[in-house]
Formats: structure tokens, C-alpha cells, sequence
């Protein structure tokens, strides 16, 4: 009958059309996830079962010739609303791609707990720290380890007469670092800005950034820079500087979230 035939061709190319599709997808993404490659057989079944129902009720063969008209075009009606929205949604890449989403979910969640270690050493490590330049040292090992920057720079910072010294380095010129003296109140740049403002700040583009210190900036040579004030009893009494010289790369995170945990700890600095 061929009012049974059309509504069922109709639903056996919609399916077929995403099992297509998702198939494909499937083949693109190489490790598909068991979600996805159950959804295609799905797909494939629906579309095979509609087009063999189909060809059957054309040839005169039709299974369904005891349902009325109406009830055949609703039943396919609904089968095909998954599908639809499968379709128009876009679904296919969220089925395909469910098993690549719970890995990177897992790797972030193990880097974090990476990142957690490494402050919880860092921690132990400075409060057992007797000098300035044991724990500048401790602070560089744990903060290379963490993020692999190509310099490090700590600033020895005395608000009370409102200057920052350079105190130890890593990847510079540290005679040269040591030599550096800010005026809080008269310089300007991202040292001065973060012990003013207590909290931390990252530039991606340190070449063309304004809100840093252009002398010290080409001194290093940084492309990219992360600034974390270190805390002491609400004072700030640092200043770690970690940048890139290479290329520029994102220093946001993790350290804007994880250093100043550990900036409490730092009272030799």
C-alpha cells in the first residue's frame, strides 16, 4: 500500500542519512566512544527495518496492510522525532566524541591534582626554608617543575619604605636582577601593580603590553609573563615573575589559582 510506503521510505532516509553520517564521524574519530558506535547501529537497524517494510508494502507484500493509514504515518512520525533532533541539533560530534570528553576530563583532573602536589611541596619546603635565597630556590624548583617557564625572577618587596629589590633569578642575569630597585610610589609596571593591588596577573603578549615595565621587559627578553604576589600576615613581601622567552603561552593558569595558596608560607622571602 503506498500509504504505508511513503511515511516508512521517508523514515528509513532519515535514518539512513545519520547512520551515514555518524558513520563517518565514527571512522574520522578512530577511538569512537561506545555510546557513538551504539547509537549508529541503532540508526543502521531503524533504517533497514523502515526500508524493508517499505520495499514489502510496494511489491504487495505489506506486513502492516491490517493497520490503518493514520496509525502508520503517526507511528513513523514519532520514530523519526529522535531523529530529527539528532539531525538539526548536531548531536553527532557529542556521540561521536563522548569517550575523547571523559579523557580530557580525566587529564585535567590529573593535572590538577599534579598542580595540588606540587604546592603541598612547595609548602612544606618553605616553611622549613632559613633564608631568603633557600626559599627563592625551593620557590623556582617547584614553579619550573609545575609550568617550565624560561625565566624566573623574585622581588624582594619592603612596603613599609615602599621599594622591591630584585632578590635571586633563574634563566636571567641574577647579578643584573639584583641590582634592580623599584620605587612603589614612582614606577610603574606589573611588580608595582600587583603589590598594590594583591593579586595575581598574567600578560600573554608581554611584547606590546602596556602594564609592564618596558626597561625590565626587554631586559629579559619575555614574550609572555605571569606576576603573583607572595603574602606574609596580609603584607606583600615578593613578587614572583615566571616568563616565556621563546613564544608567548597562556601563564594564567595555573598559577593566578595555585600560587597564592602557597604565598602565605613564604615568610623568608
Amino acid at each position: 500500500m503506498l500509504l504505508h510506503a511513503v511515511p516508512l521510505l521517508i523514515l528509513a532516509g532519515l535514518y539512513g542519512c545519520l547512520s551515514i553520517l555518524l558513520g563517518f564521524s565514527l571512522l574520522r574519530e578512530r577511538r569512537a566512544s561506545g555510546l557513538g558506535l551504539g547509537m549508529w547501529l541503532l540508526f543502521t537497524v531503524v533504517a533497514a527495518i523502515a526500508a524493508l517494510l517499505a520495499a514489502l508494502a510496494l511489491a504487495g507484500h505489506d506486513t502492516l496492510a491490517d493497520e490503518p493509514s493514520w496509525l502508520v504515518l503517526v507511528g513513523a512520525a514519532a520514530v523519526a522525532v529522535p531523529g530529527v533532533i539528532v539531525l538539526v541539533k548536531g548531536d553527532r560530534a557529542l556521540l561521536v566524541s563522548a569517550r575523547r570528553r571523559v579523557r580530557e576530563a580525566e587529564e585535567i583532573a590529573s593535572e590538577r591534582g599534579r598542580e595540588a602536589d606540587a604546592i603541598s611541596r612547595l609548602s612544606t619546603v618553605l616553611a622549613g626554608a632559613q633564608t631568603g635565597e633557600e626559599a627563592a630556590a625551593s620557590l623556582f624548583d617547584e614553579v619550573e617543575a609545575l609550568l617550565g617557564p624560561d625565566a624566573l625572577l623574585l622581588a624582594r618587596v619592603d612596603e613599609d619604605v615602599r621599594t622591591a629589590n630584585g632578590l635571586a633569578a633563574r634563566g636571567v642575569d641574577e647579578e643584573w636582577w639584583r641590582e634592580v630597585a623599584l620605587d612603589l610610589d614612582e614606577d610603574t609596571g606589573a611588580i608595582v601593580s600587583v603589590v598594590r593591588d594583591r593579586s595575581a596577573l598574567a600578560i600573554y603578549d608581554a611584547v606590546t603590553a602596556t602594564d609592564v615595565n618596558r626597561t625590565l621587559a626587554d631586559a629579559v627578553g619575555a614574550k609572555s609573563a605571569a606576576f603573583v604576589p607572595l603574602l606574609s600576615e596580609g603584607d606583600v613581601v615578593g613578587v614572583l615573575v615566571a616568563a616565556t622567552t621563546a613564544s608567548p603561552i597562556p601563564l594564567a593558569s595555573p598559577i593566578q589559582g595555585l600560587m597564592p595558596k602557597c604565598a602565605s608560607r613564604t615568610t623568608t622571602v
